[in-house]
C-alpha cells in the first residue's frame, strides 16, 4: 500500500524569482555588464549565477558567471567584452541552497 504525504500549502514562495532582467536588457546587448536581480524566500541562500547569450543561430555565444555569493546578495553583476555579434536569445540562470544541503537552480530565458 502507498501513503501520500500531506500536501504543504503556503502562501510564501518557495523558489527564487529572477527579477530586474528583461529581454531589452539582453537582446542585442552589445557588451558591458548585466546585473540581474532576484528575490529569495526565507531559507534559502544563493550560490551562483550565470548569464548565457547567443545569437540567432548559436554560432556566437558567451557566459559570464558569479559564484560564492553571500547570504546577503540579491543581485550580481557580470561583465562581458564587447561581444561584435547581435545577442538574440539570453538566459540567467540562479544555483540556491537551503540549511539542509538541498540545491536547486532557477533559470529565465528570453
Amino acid at each position: 500500500m502507498t501513503k501520500s504525504l500531506p500536501a504543504i500549502r503556503s502562501a510564501a514562495p518557495s523558489f527564487a524569482a529572477i527579477t530586474g532582467t528583461t529581454p531589452a536588457s539582453h537582446v542585442g546587448f552589445p557588451g558591458g555588464t548585466i546585473s540581474p536581480t532576484w528575490t529569495l524566500p526565507a531559507g534559502l541562500l544563493p550560490d551562483w549565477c550565470e548569464i548565457w547569450l547567443a545569437d540567432a543561430n548559436g554560432t556566437n555565444t558567451a557566459s559570464a558567471e558569479k559564484y560564492n555569493m553571500n547570504a546577503t546578495d540579491l543581485s550580481a553583476s557580470v561583465i562581458f567584452a564587447p561581444l561584435g555579434w547581435t545577442v538574440d536569445y539570453a538566459s540567467v540562470q540562479l544555483g540556491v541552497h537551503d540549511s539542509f544541503g538541498r540545491y536547486l537552480q532557477t533559470s529565465k530565458s528570453f
